[in-house]
């Protein structure tokens, strides 16, 4: 499941009802430029435009946006019923996976992984993500899903709190809302720059920064797609490197920013973070919206697009099974203490430990995809057998 099918009550988005092939496919992009990101130097030079769009300053915007451009108003007035759904879509697939991964780390300590991660506990499976900025484990990354549940739920109050304030269902008041999240995001990393909170309030912070990108997707769909879709290629991508060409030389070159802890990358108390996250999205949708016109020959991104979720929890896990096999290769040929490439010591105790060589770079990719879609005919395995043993109870 992903970000694209918890909304797919809202994905018919066009007149002909048709399914969004564009916002999928930049769902891949996206969860692409996660899986680059976490090879660290392994992966540069693979997407060779990362030194003008880094990963790290506009995937998290793009997920948040995409979110943003599925949004329905109908949440506001059943709001009981959207948290219920996000409840059961975004926290319960967190503990799930996270639970899963912190047994599964207690046991490689017994191995002698003495450092890969926390060992599991109550406390740390059901407290910590809301007061944590990240699990230690396997499934870091699904930090990002408790940040985008805490943010949809700061957005979709906001909107019911405005909304008694000023006229809904204009241009006006979606402009309004904009500022409105903007003002928040940035007093978010003033207080965060300021006063350096302890990590719990970073947890809340960090999503009422988000939600300014929930505002753009939604304003993009219903007030510029149509204008912006007409603006010619050339005219496009000449705006966007001009742009980002006199942003590269103000940021001196480094564009990077972690969204995950906001302690880095929020430079100008914030606006340039959110600038680079707008011009990332820019750039993609042009991309994703070419793709898109080709959906048929482009069926694994449509798989990645649907399955972002799944592969955001799993991938830092499929790397560790490809850097396994070889570690066991290189023992069984009795060439582990001769191999200079292979750190035994940081695959033992680094999570994010990937082979610093950029010709691996493709497999590790596509490890975390096959073993994200092992895992998933797992999961639903043991789903389908749980209901027909309930229905088999309920009979008997």
């Amino acid at each position: 499941m992903s970000i694209i099918e918890e909304n797919k009550e809202y994905i018919s988005i066009t007149s002909n009802k048709k399914f969004n092939y564009q916002m999928c496919i930049l769902s891949a992009i996206g969860m692409l430029a996660v899986m680059l990101g976490h090879m660290g130097d392994s992966s540069q030079g693979l997407m060779t435009l990362n030194d003008w769009f880094p990963y790290y300053a506009y995937h998290m915007p793009l997920f948040i946006f995409i979110s943003g451009y599925f949004y329905n108003q109908n949440q506001e007035k059943h709001f009981s019923k959207f948290f219920l759904k996000k409840i059961r879509t975004m926290v319960l697939p967190f503990y799930l996976v996270n639970g899963a991964f912190y047994l599964l780390q207690s046991i490689l300590k017994f191995k002698r992984f003495a450092a890969i991660g926390d060992s599991f506990s109550f406390r740390i499976w059901l407290v910590n993500p809301w007061v944590r900025e990240q699990p230690i484990n396997f499934s870091i990354p699904t930090w990002y899903l408790i940040a985008i549940f805490l943010a949809e739920i700061f957005y979709v109050l906001l909107r019911k709190f405005t909304s008694e304030i000023f006229k809904k269902n204009s241009k006006k008041y979606e402009l309004i809302l904009l500022f409105i999240t903007l003002a928040v995001g940035l007093i978010s990393v003033v207080i965060v720059k300021k006063i350096n909170p302890p990590e719990y309030m970073i947890v809340y912070l960090r999503s009422l920064i988000m939600i300014f990108f929930l505002e753009v997707g939604y304003f993009y769909r219903y007030y510029l797609e149509e204008r912006i879709q007409k603006i010619n290629n050339g005219k496009y991508f000449a705006t966007l490197f001009i742009i980002q060409g006199i942003i590269i030389v103000l940021l001196h070159g480094d564009l990077d920013s972690g969204l995950w802890g906001i302690t880095n990358g929020f430079r100008f108390y914030g606006f340039a973070f959110y600038i680079e996250g707008i011009i990332g999205i820019t750039f993609w949708l042009r991309i994703s919206e070419f793709i898109a016109q080709i959906p048929q020959k482009f069926k694994s991104l449509i798989f990645i697009g649907k399955n972002s979720k799944w592969i955001m929890s799993f991938h830092l896990f499929g790397y560790f099974v490809m850097n396994t096999l070889i570690y066991l290769a290189l023992k069984i040929s009795g060439k582990i203490s001769q191999n200079a490439l292979f750190d035994v010591g940081r695959y033992k105790t680094q999570i994010y430990y990937c082979i610093p060589k950029k010709q691996l770079a493709i497999l590790y990719i596509l490890f975390g995809l096959v073993i994200t879609f092992v895992l998933m005919k797992i999961g639903y395995f043991i789903k389908k057998w749980w209901k027909n043993f309930l229905i088999q109870a309920k009979i008997s």
